[in-house]
């Protein structure tokens, strides 16, 4: 396998703790031997798309990590996310987690995971 692999269009199911969840459509392009470029717009079909990267975490080309910041101005979170992708490629799982920048939340943030497949 190849970081090559993940290309394509994933649509997740993501939940985290404190208690919120969603799905967002996310659109994956291989940049270079250990990167990926992700367009995830969430949810899908709102036009609210944010573009970030990702490259590959040790030897495997299935394990991906990157972050983004979210959220809207005056209370913004830094969220860090690794990625595994399935042997047969037609789906990921995600654990990450999550921590506010700045606003009445700074410092605070909780843990998330979801569960991806390609459209």
């Amino acid at each position: 396998g190849s970081v090559d692999d993940w290309a394509g269009t994933f649509e997740m199911d993501w939940a985290c703790l404190p208690r919120e969840s969603g799905r967002a459509r996310l659109t994956i392009a291989s940049t270079g031997a250990a990167t990926v470029s992700i367009s995830d717009e969430d949810p899908p079909g709102s036009g609210d798309v944010k573009v970030y990267a990702a490259s590959v975490l040790g030897a495997s080309p299935y394990a991906i990590r990157g972050f983004f910041i979210g959220g809207p101005a005056g209370s913004t979170y830094r969220e860090d996310f690794n990625w595994t992708l399935a042997p047969n490629g037609k789906t990921f799982s995600q654990i990450s987690a999550y921590v506010y920048q700045e606003g009445p939340s700074q410092g605070s943030g909780g843990l998330c995971i979801g569960s991806a497949r390609r459209l």
